[in-house]
């Protein structure tokens, strides 16, 4: 009978490969009981990945979906909160402007310019707010500001205006210098691009367009309303008429109230937008679920066989250290005894 003897340095390097295929293999099948998936899909599968890669795939561009309507949402919603800011200090400043009469004291009509004048820089302000980065009504040109300085657009519509001294051509020239395209407000005031932002893509079949620049004709309006009334703090109209200033003020709330449906119709507007984010939201959701669901079903491992297979692999490895150490004591006088 012939036997095969390895010297004590091979003996080493097999007990140190041995114990380190135990121990790889108690790792493998701990995380596959822990993960639920199997450590090695390529087996499991049979070297088949079509459809583990088309679920990839799949969840790979939902996450890119679920990416855009979670910043589509929050910009609508900063959208939403300025013009909600608009509409309200709109209504005030209205109700202030319309209490104005021709007998009014001059103080009076004073303190309501000065307060329509900081109505419009809180407007510009509010135009300008960013969220996430963005811009939210500079439309395609997030990376700037919507509007220049208010400081900037009322320097420039004193420049324009200057000399008229009748309430009514003062009003028309504001409404043609905002809401005339190419004209003043395009030339001096907006900073941006477009009415809106560009076209987005929230799922696989629907694509969003948000509308709200602070270009598209209901803002202009508005904003016309408030550099009107503005305007009576810088002077105007010329010849600093009490009544003609008085009627300037009354024309800028007429302006301003008229402008709120439109502002109002703009904010539904993108309420709808916001519905269809959310509704794209939770279809993105479900089938994101879905699809988790159908690669879990590939690649499982079972629990049952995994924890038995791992309590096999531990009483092994606890028997070859055990042997291992009883081994390493062995001496030359337990040898010959």
């Amino acid at each position: 009978m012939s036997f095969l003897s390895i010297g004590d340095l091979a003996q080493s390097f097999q007990t140190r490969r041995q114990a380190a295929q135990l121990k790889a293999q108690m790792a493998r099948l701990d995380k596959e009981l822990t993960s639920g998936r199997v450590a090695d899909p390529a087996r499991s599968l049979a070297g088949d990945y079509t459809a583990l890669a088309g679920i990839e795939r799949g969840l790979t561009r939902l996450d890119a979906f679920s990416t855009a309507t979670r910043e589509a949402a929050l910009h609508t919603a900063g959208m939403q909160a300025r013009l909600d800011a608009l509409l309200d200090d709109g209504t005030r400043m209205a109700e202030q402007l319309n209490t104005v009469s021709g007998g009014s004291r001059a103080g009076l009509s004073g303190a309501i310019a000065a307060s329509a004048r900081d109505s419009f820089n809180a407007a510009v302000s509010a135009l300008n707010a960013q969220v996430g980065g963005r811009t939210l009504f500079a439309g395609t040109a997030g990376d700037m500001p919507a509007l220049a300085p208010a400081g900037d657009i009322l320097a420039q519509l004193v420049a324009d205006t200057a000399g008229i001294a009748d309430p009514a051509v003062l009003e028309a020239a504001m409404a043609d210098w905002f809401e005339t395209p190419g004209a003043g407000f395009d030339q001096h005031a907006y900073l941006g691009l477009g009415t809106g932002l560009p076209a987005l893509q929230i799922g696989p079949d629907d694509e969003i367009a948000v509308p709200g620049g602070a270009a598209s004709p209901e803002i202009r309006a508005h904003l016309a309303g408030l550099a009107l009334a503005a305007l009576v703090d810088t002077g105007a109209p010329a010849g600093n008429d009490d009544a003609r200033r008085a009627e300037t003020l009354r024309r800028a709330g007429n302006r301003i109230a008229e402008a709120r449906p439109g502002l109002v119709g703009l904010a539904a507007r993108i309420g709808a937008v916001e519905a269809r984010i959310d509704r794209a939201a939770t279809r993105n959701t479900a089938e994101i679920a879905g699809l988790e669901f159908a690669r879990q079903d590939l690649i499982a491992a079972d629990p049952y066989e995994a924890a038995i297979r791992l309590e096999e692999t531990r009483a092994r490895l606890e028997t070859f250290f055990a042997v291992t150490a009883r081994l390493s004591r062995l001496s030359l006088t337990e040898f010959l005894r």
